[in-house]
Parts: C-alpha cells; structure tokens; sequence
C-alpha cells in the first residue's frame, strides 16, 4: 500500500511537468512564428527594395529620392537589431554594407544641393564681396551709373538657326551690353547664383571691369556642346582703358553656365591676359614660311612653241589629279610610274577634269 501510494503520488507530478513543457514549446513556436510574420517585410525592404532603391538613388539626380533611401536604409537597419532579425553575422554584414551606400548617397546629397554655377562662385565670392567697399570707388560708381543710365536687358534669349551656338550669342550679348557700359544689363546675364551672393553685386561688376571697355572681339574656341550644363568660350578682346586712352589685347576663356535653358556668364572669368601681339605676329609668319618652304615650287606656264612637247602626268587608274611628274608623292607608289599625256591635251575630253596637284605643283591651264 505504501510502496503504491508514492508511484500514485509522483504521477500527477510527472504530467502537469510534461503539460508545462509542451505549452512552452508551442508558446516558443507561436513567438518564432509571429517573429518572422512581423520580419517579412523587413526582409523584403533589405534584400529587393533597399538595392533598387540605391541604384535609383544614385543614377538619377534626385535629391528627394536620395533622402527617401537615406530614410528608408536608416529605419531597416535599426528594425534588423531591434526586432532580432536574422542571423548575427548576417546582420553586422548587412549594417556595414548599408552604412557604406548611405555614406555614398549622403555625399551625393550633398554635392547636388548646389547646382553647377553656384559650386564655381563658391571659391572666390567671400573675397569678392569685399572688393568694393572703398568711399572712393562707390563714389566713382555711382557717377559711372548716373552717366551710362541705361534700361536692364532681360535674360531671355531666342535661339536663331545658326551656325553660332546659343551660348556664343549670349557672350556676344554681354560684350555689347558691356561696350554700351550698361552694367544693370550685363548683371541680367551674369549666373543668378552669383548676384545673389554678392551684397554689392554692381560695385562687385564693375571693379571686375577694371574701367576696361571692349572695342572688339574675336571668338577663337567653343568648347563643349550645347547639351552640356556648361561651355568654355576662347575670345581675344581688344580694350579701350577709359582711364589712359590706352589699347590692350586679352585672350579671356569665359565660361558660361545653362540655367533652366538659358546661357549666364560667369563674371569670375573675366579676367584673361594680355596678349602679345607681335609675338603672335611673328609665330604665325614663321608657321606660314614653314609651310611654303615644303611645297613644291610653281611650274611656269609654258611657252607656246613647248607646249607641244610638255608632258604632264596622271593616275589611269580612276586619278583625279595631273601632276608635274611621273612619281609624285601625292600618288600612292603602287601607281608609279603615272601616265604621261601632253601639255596641250590638258582641255581634251579625256582630261579636262583633272585638277592641278597641289604637291607637284603642275603649270596652270
């Protein structure tokens, strides 16, 4: 009896141990399952959103979708190590890699919050800002106004069908406006970044003048094309010093900056350097020289009574040219020797289209 009363005892023991130990495995189950219920987008959003999302980030120049990632990246990894999700290793590489793009799109994010002209004016406006400050030259400008009053030219240009790019027209628009000393209206031009940094924005413009006036200009380059944001202009400026009476020459690359289709100049390119005439004079002499020295010297027309005997040259062999000689240099020397025909053939038929080689130099018809 008392052997079978302990077996009988520990029995109801055993069972309510066996029930507590199967109700905590299926509540662990039921937390596990709800765990990745509430994870599946977390890992939807890390593994397929968050990827495409970065690439749209950062191909497309959008500094809104730019924050969104930002945003979205943020939120995801912090969810990973609240929520426990995924494996540990798995999470720190997820962590470390997600951190890496966010740092590229925030350094995106910030390069694109400045657009290109105002990047460019960023370098020199503090000291520029400062230039005109002296009584003196506010003075000089406000009666360098008062007696060049003129109406403000506004910003908008037409582009004609024209060989001269847009951008070409609207620094010749500025050297005008410029030559008409009407500053209001070169301001009109000028990138609206750079006015608006300037507290004296006239004052700031004309000390960049330098009380210099353009009578004349050549256009030497164009680089870039009009697709592009910005455009380098190459012009040789001929200036009229108001101040001595003095001429100089300066070769200016002025760059121009698009906004919003229209073509600005920026003022901080107006400097340039005094070109040497002289010199360049003489440069393009000696080029010149050089070239006339490795042509073939003219050959006389001959007289009447040679004609008849003269012998001129060709290629038969589909040439287009007559020469002076049977092994011109012109000729690819698979074709040597050319044929011969005479002086006096020369408006035939079979040879009144050829054209005077200008290696050998032939006499003229």
């Amino acid at each position: 009896m008392n052997g079978n009363r302990g077996h009988y005892a520990s029995a109801p023991l055993n069972n309510m141990k066996n029930k507590k130990n199967v109700q905590a495995t299926a509540a662990a189950s039921a937390r596990k399952t709800r765990t990745v219920q509430r994870s599946g987008w977390l890992t939807v959003m890390v593994t397929l959103v968050l990827p495409v999302l970065f690439l749209l980030a950062f191909l497309i120049e959008n500094n809104v979708l730019r924050l969104i990632f930002l945003g979205a990246a943020a939120i995801c990894v912090a969810a990973m190590w609240l929520m426990n999700v995924f494996a540990h290793g798995a999470r720190s590489t997820l962590t470390i890699a997600y951190i890496a793009l966010m740092a590229v799109i925030g350094l995106s994010l910030v390069l694109g919050m400045q657009n290109p002209e105002s990047r460019a004016a960023s370098v020199t406006q503090k000291n520029q800002t400062g230039q005109f400050t002296d009584k003196a030259n506010t003075d000089a400008l406000s009666a360098y106004l008062a007696n060049n009053a003129a109406t403000p030219t506004p910003a908008v240009y037409v582009v004609e069908e024209s060989a001269v790019s847009s951008a070409q027209k609207q620094l010749e628009n500025f050297l005008v406006l410029w030559q008409e000393n009407n500053i209001p209206g070169m301001l009109g031009l000028c990138t609206p970044s750079w006015v608006q940094q300037q507290q004296n924005p006239e004052g700031v413009l004309w000390n960049l003048m330098m009380n210099r006036k353009p009578v004349g200009y050549l256009v030497e380059e164009v680089s870039g094309s009009e697709a592009d944001t910005s455009r380098t202009i190459t012009v040789k400026v001929t200036f009229l010093n108001e101040g001595t009476g003095e001429t100089a020459v300066n070769r200016m690359q002025v760059l121009l900056f698009r906004v919003n289709d229209v073509w600005y100049v920026d003022p901080q390119s107006l400097g340039g350097t005094v070109v040497d005439e002289a010199a360049e004079l003489m440069k393009a002499q000696q080029e010149q020289n050089k070239i006339a020295s490795t042509k073939a010297p003219a050959t006389p027309t001959p007289e009447p009574q040679q004609q008849d005997t003269l012998k001129l040259y060709y290629n038969a062999d589909g040439g287009k040219y007559y020469h002076a000689t049977n092994i011109c240099d012109a000729v690819d020397q698979q074709y040597w020797p050319l044929s011969e025909f005479y002086y006096t053939d020369l408006n035939t038929t079979g040879f009144k289209n050829l054209i005077k080689c200008p290696k050998c130099n032939p006499p003229d018809r």
